[in-house]
């Protein structure tokens, strides 16, 4: 084989390793900035994202998604049914930050 292009034949995987190398490092790199910014949605809880089952209501295990929600769940649910609608979901965000806001004063 010509030596020159078995040279360039080494060049060329060198490169491609050194490419698989950039790439397998950056994966977690890619996890740590994925995960951060879920946290960040669900700082804001949004009736859509809390609704796991899409069953257009919040019960009770779902709720746990939305810190304090649990311990006012049964305030939230007005009429008794063991799920908040939307209207109630709203109306449960208004209690916990509520509570959170009279904590800190």
């Amino acid at each position: 084989m010509n030596p020159l292009r078995r040279q360039g034949r080494t060049l060329f995987l060198g490169y491609l390793c050194a490419a698989w190398v950039a790439v397998l490092m950056a994966v977690p790199l890619a996890g740590l900035f994925g995960s951060a910014s879920a946290g960040a949605s669900m700082r804001a809880p949004t009736f859509a994202r809390v609704d796991r089952n899409h069953d257009g209501y919040v019960d009770r295990l779902e709720s746990a998604a939305v810190r304090g929600l649990v311990t006012r769940f049964s305030e939230a649910d007005m009429n008794g049914d063991g799920k908040l609608d939307q209207v109630e979901f709203a109306q449960a965000l208004g209690l916990v930050d509520t509570k959170t806001t009279e904590r800190t004063k």
